[in-house]
């Protein structure tokens, strides 16, 4: 809305059945939509708008991961979300979430304890979108820890090949180029196989991919209280077969 006007944010519930059925869902669901004034969506555009990092934004001027998140939490919510608009007029997003009358269950909150992880530790980040990584690299420096950025697969394995020393591989799983997160986690594995790898991503089919290849996955959206949590963990599953030997 550069001009200015009107968001505004629905909440209502909703029963899809099969005749009414909203992407394959049935069943009782809580429906969120945002509706703005705007420029709206061209309509060669819209069955784009959810891809992991597109937009039509100009360099500098976007990171396109805005939409593929809230994508990805809704799916990993078993819902989903659909978006219509109409040009310079409006454009409204839904998200549908399962409704359910049960419970919640307690939430109980281990104890924060400071980071073991030694000041010093590298750390090779692997990330595409300069603004993703400015703030994961944030992350880690703010844990004593010094960081390489790289900006794909490719570049990764010639850091690691320059034979400089890292004591983890922080990576994201969907990456321009040949070499996805998972694929640079396999040949790691490979040359380095006691180089720990992290992978970050906010799809769930990407961290079934990921887990069933025995690869430790953080799911995003993280904060640095798990990022650190993650990284430990990961360094430690290094380390026992080591201590068992």
């Amino acid at each position: 809305m550069p001009e200015g006007g009107f968001l505004t944010v629905r909440l209502r519930r909703v029963a899809l059945i099969p005749d009414d059925m909203v992407d394959g869902l049935t069943g009782a669901f809580v429906a969120v939509s945002v509706t703005d004034t705007g420029t709206g969506i061209p309509a060669e555009i819209l069955p784009r708008v959810f891809d992991p990092f597109f937009t039509t934004k100009e360099v500098g001027r976007g990171t396109g991961l805005g939409l593929s998140q809230v994508y990805g939490f809704a799916r990993q919510s078993a819902g989903t979300v659909t978006i219509d608009s109409i040009v310079g007029k409006t454009t409204t997003v839904t998200l549908y979430i399962p409704r359910t009358l049960e419970p919640l269950p307690p939430v109980t909150r281990a104890p924060y304890t400071e980071t073991h992880l030694p000041n010093g530790h590298s750390v090779l980040l692997v990330e595409d979108n300069d603004e993703v990584a400015e703030v994961g690299a944030g992350f880690l420096r703010d844990l004593g820890l010094s960081v390489t950025c790289v900006p794909d697969g490719q570049s990764a394995l010639a850091a690691l090949k320059d034979g400089r020393h890292y004591d983890i591989v922080l990576s994201d799983v969907i990456m321009p180029g040949s070499i996805s997160g998972i694929d640079l986690a396999r040949e790691i594995r490979v040359l380095w196989p006691e180089l720990p790898v992290l992978l970050t991503t906010g799809y769930i089919n990407n961290e079934d991919a990921a887990r069933r290849e025995g690869l430790t996955i953080l799911r995003k959206p993280y904060d640095q209280a798990r990022l650190r949590e993650a990284i430990e963990a990961a360094i430690a599953a290094k380390r026992i077969p080591e201590q068992a030997g």
